[in-house]
């Protein structure tokens, strides 16, 4: 069975917007106001290539 989705949670203090802060770092999420929640949390499609799920996780590591 697959995971469809996957919800990010940002802790980081001074970032608000964490859907436009990945979106800058070249990765596309939906926001979590779209669902009801706040802008601290977005949600990840994980339904892709193994190659783009590998290019994702690099993009995540390597986020300051």
């Amino acid at each position: 069975m697959h995971v469809a989705f996957a919800w990010l949670r940002c802790h980081k203090d001074g970032l608000d917007d964490l859907e436009a802060f990945l979106r800058e770092n070249k990765i596309i999420t939906r926001g979590g106001p779209k669902f009801g929640v706040d802008e601290k949390v977005v949600r990840v499609s994980m339904l892709d290539t193994d190659q783009a799920f590998n290019m994702f996780i690099g993009r995540i590591a390597s986020l300051k």
